[in-house]
């Protein structure tokens, strides 16, 4: 009897165990797997940052991200380039207009500035892009195809920290300090952030090959901290309105006689 006793007690107690390790382990307990598998935490923390951008004047779309609790979205410059008014909508909906920019010239890199009034803004925050290795985990965050598909987010890894691309498509823009990553993106996806997986911001998707698939370029964002306040003060002093949208051809209005012309495939910015 006794025998039968400890042979029931054991085997309870081997159920509890079982019962205590399906409920805490992630790979039996769906929510924890979940978020095991996936980057739920990291796109929550920084998906408030990036906007969609809209040109009022050319009907343009692309995506960006703020950077400055002051207004500042940066962007790409052929987002931007050829147009005069841009209307910016926040991840919570808000639209914001604004008409002033300021291009780089020597990256394809923008900057929008909006008067923001009382609305408190979410920023992405820089990160280290010396720090980042071949294979190491990335997240796009845009608008793909326009603002139908608001702040997608796509996920993958870094395929090579340093590409150059001097195809005649796209050497307007200067796509001489890029990632390459496999995250997919799509036209209307230019000009949104690439984030770690620590949530900071390391690069701005560009393009990519037409064509290909799992091919995505992103301007890294090495030394771009360093420029912000001095972005800041080009906005706030009108003799430093340097904006490159006068009047004149739109290099996207010239993107597919490019193709047209040119051989061995081409690059188009998104």
């Amino acid at each position: 009897m006794k025998k039968n006793y400890s042979i029931q007690l054991w085997l309870m107690a081997a159920f509890i165990v079982l019962i205590l390790l399906t409920t805490a382990h992630p790979y039996f307990n769906s929510d924890v797997a979940s978020d095991r598998l996936g980057i739920a935490h990291e796109v929550h923390n920084v998906i408030g940052s990036v906007v969609h951008i809209q040109s009022i004047d050319k009907g343009y779309q692309g995506s960006g991200v703020i950077v400055s609790d002051t207004g500042l979205i940066m962007t790409a410059h052929h987002v931007v380039d050829g147009c005069k008014a841009f209307v910016v909508t926040l991840n919570n909906g808000k639209e914001f207009t604004c008409s002033r920019a300021i291009i780089d010239t020597e990256n394809d890199i923008a900057f929008l500035r909006i008067d923001r009034g009382d609305e408190c803004l979410s920023v992405a925050e820089f990160g280290n892009v010396s720090n980042r290795r071949v294979g190491d985990g990335i997240f796009l965050v845009g608008s793909p195809y326009g603002k139908d598909h608001f702040n997608s987010v796509t996920f993958g890894i870094i395929s090579s920290l340093s590409r150059s691309v001097d195809h005649p498509s796209v050497q307007v823009f200067g796509w001489q300090h890029l990632m390459q990553v496999d995250a997919a993106s799509n036209p209307g996806n230019s000009g949104g952030p690439l984030f770690d997986l620590n949530c900071k911001l390391v690069g701005i998707l560009v393009g990519g090959p037409s064509g290909a698939e799992g091919i995505s370029y992103c301007v890294r964002l090495d030394r771009m901290e360093t420029l912000i306040e001095e972005v800041e003060r080009m906005f706030i002093m009108d003799r430093f309105r340097l904006q490159g949208v006068e009047d004149g051809p739109n290099p996207k209005e010239t993107w597919e006689t490019d193709e047209e012309k040119s051989e061995g495939g081409t690059y188009s910015p998104w």
